[in-house]
Parts: C-alpha cells; sequence; structure tokens
C-alpha cells in the first residue's frame, strides 16, 4: 500500500515539536504515513513542488515567508475568502451592539491592517480543496474565540474540520498551550479515505456518506490505518450510532 504523504504546516517551535511527536507516534505504530513539515507558505509550495501531497494539517495563523516579510497577495485571497462573513457580522454589528461580536470584527480588522498575522491557512485550505486534497485546520483557541470565529464559520462552510485545542473553553480569549495533533491526524486521514471511497469532494457528500461507503471508510480505517474502535468513534458521520451498526 501507498504511504499517505501528510503535509504539517505549524511555525510555533512548540507546537511543531508536539506534531513530530505524534506523527512519530503513528510510524512507529506502522500506520502507512509519512510527514513533511513547514513554517509558512513559501515552504509549503516548495514541498508541494517537490511531491504529491495526500493530505494537509494546517495551522491557522503563519507567515508568507518569515515573520517579518508579508505577501500582499496573500493578504488579500484572505480577506476575499472571508469577506461574506465579515460583511455578515459587520451587518450584525450596525442593527444590534454585541461585544463578542464586536471582538469578532475587531479581529478581522487587525489582519487586514496588519497589526496582527493574517489567516494564512484559509489561502492553503482554499487551494487544497480545489485540488481534492483532504485537509483540517488545528488550533489552539477556542473556536468562538474573538481570534478563531470567522475561521469556524468559514471551516462550516467549505465543510472543513477545524480540530479544536480548547473545544470547552468559554472565554472568547482563550487558548491553550497545546494542539490535539492526534485527533488531527486521525481526521485529515479519515477524510482521505472518504475521498477516496467517494470519489468526489463535494462538500455535501463528503461530509455524509451512505451507510454503505461509511461502512467502507471504517473498514479501510481499520484494516489499512490501524484505527481502534476508540479512535473511530471521534468521527461521528462513520462512527456505529450513525450507521447503526
Amino acid at each position: 500500500m501507498k504511504k499517505l504523504e501528510i503535509l504539517v504546516i505549524e511555525d510555533n517551535l512548540e507546537h511543531l515539536e508536539d506534531a513530530r511527536k505524534a506523527a512519530e507516534k503513528m510510524v512507529e505504530e506502522g500506520i502507512p504515513v509519512n510527514f513533511n513539515y513547514a513554517t509558512s507558505y513559501v515552504e509549503v509550495k516548495k514541498i508541494q513542488e517537490e511531491m504529491n501531497i495526500d493530505c494537509i494539517v494546517t495551522d491557522v495563523f503563519f507567515p508568507y515567508d518569515t515573520p517579518a516579510i508579508d505577501n500582499e497577495e496573500i493578504k488579500q485571497k484572505c480577506e476575499a475568502l472571508l469577506e461574506p462573513i465579515i460583511d455578515c457580522f459587520r451587518g450584525d454589528l450596525r442593527e444590534r451592539y454585541d461585544l463578542q461580536t464586536e471582538e469578532w470584527v475587531n479581529a478581522a480588522d487587525n489582519w487586514i491592517s496588519g497589526k496582527e498575522m493574517h489567516p494564512t491557512g484559509i489561502v492553503v485550505v482554499d487551494e487544497a480543496l480545489a485540488n481534492n486534497i483532504s485537509i483540517v485546520m488545528c488550533t489552539d483557541t477556542y473556536h468562538h474565540g474573538y481570534k478563531t470565529e470567522i475561521i469556524n464559520q468559514y471551516a462550516g462552510q467549505v465543510k472543513v474540520t477545524l480540530i479544536d485545542g480548547n473545544p470547552e473553553g468559554d472565554e472568547y480569549t482563550s487558548s491553550v498551550d497545546h494542539k490535539d495533533w492526534d485527533l488531527a491526524y486521525d481526521s485529515v486521514i479519515k477524510d482521505a479515505v472518504k475521498m477516496d471511497v467517494i470519489g468526489k469532494s463535494d462538500p455535501e457528500d463528503f461530509n455524509w456518506p451512505s451507510k454503505e461507503q461509511g461502512i467502507e471508510v471504517r473498514s479501510k480505517l481499520k484494516d489499512d490505518y490501524k484505527f481502534s474502535e476508540e479512535r473511530l468513534e471521534k468521527h461521528y458521520e462513520i462512527s456505529s450510532i450513525c450507521l447503526e451498526l
């Protein structure tokens, strides 16, 4: 069986070290995957020119090149992809003031003005979907947090999984010092198998396979990628409850 080539995008060195450890664990278990790492958009494009990437686990906020070098084209792509969501939030604020919505809009204004790093991961997601590459986003923030809610809304619209580092968070500014790399890797492998079974990454069909397709995906994950029942049950659309197994 051909190994899946997984590209991990992470610019935080502590998170990157954790990502490598989680990856090494999978490789030691004999799971047919190979990992590649990038810390910037420039490195991502270089790796993609050198090899065929099957899966991507991407950070949300990372630089175009080095932290000191930005790129106006990437910035504009981020803004264009997120503009409908941002405009919707601005409209909500005009109708009724809400502190949380204001924080979400302020976060977007900080990206646009260059005060904070823009969400380059959104561009990687858009490019991956256009090329039928399995992709998930992995963050250390709360998905409804002030930096992440707009990203969370975008992920829902394009049917891409956002792995939350703090899924039970109740503070809109909260983040944690770790990411759930195990779940991110399992999710991107699962999505790659789903794409192989279904044959097309159509948002509706892709996220909700038929019962027969779901059973086939479960079988491939168990037989080829050594998923335990516990790991399978973390993914609702192929869980025993969803498939009535």
